[in-house]
């Protein structure tokens, strides 16, 4: 049977994963600069080794709101072929999941988008398994490709490597 490895991470009390091939890494959240206009999820941008990288509040997405712990992680991830960070709870596990334990008919828990892949069924857990893609990456009113403007980004980029040539 096959198997997905998933990165498992925590907002509020719910319990959600991510394939572990859109995952590029993990961190600890830096400093994070405020964008005036965007939507309210958007928290902002961070400087990742000389890349402005737009940071979501990923509760504040999915409409749980917005949780701080000294456990946070932004979760960077590739989308559409954007980086992206996700501001989480806490990240929890790497695993590997049968086919057979993932729910994949979604659509009959009344969602409008296909924001989720599935659901896992993990003794006595379920986890939601995010369609990052279609959740974070569509763009639109509300998509984060649209949060920083490229001109913008690229201006920021510009900055960020001269603040690094000047430290250095």
């Amino acid at each position: 049977m096959a198997e997905q490895q998933i990165v498992l991470f925590k907002i509020g009390e719910n319990e959600f994963g991510v394939p572990v091939e859109k995952v590029q890494e993990i961190i600890k959240p830096p400093a994070i600069t405020g964008l005036p206009n965007t939507p309210g999820f958007v928290k902002g941008v961070i400087n990742l080794r000389n890349r402005v990288i737009p940071i979501v509040d990923l509760g504040e997405k999915l409409g749980l709101g917005r949780f701080d712990s000294e456990d946070s992680r932004i979760i960077v991830v590739e989308l559409l072929g954007k980086t992206v960070g996700l501001t989480v709870d806490s990240v929890t596990e790497v695993l590997k999941l049968e086919e057979g334990k993932i729910e994949k008919e979604t659509e009959r828990f009344g969602e409008k988008k296909p924001m989720l892949n599935g659901i896992a069924k993990l003794d006595h857990r379920l986890i939601l398994l995010l369609n990052l893609d279609e959740l974070i990456g569509t763009g639109g009113d509300d998509g984060v490709r649209s949060a920083v403007p490229a001109e913008k980004a690229k201006e920021l980029e510009r900055r960020a490597a001269a603040e690094a040539k000047g430290k250095a």
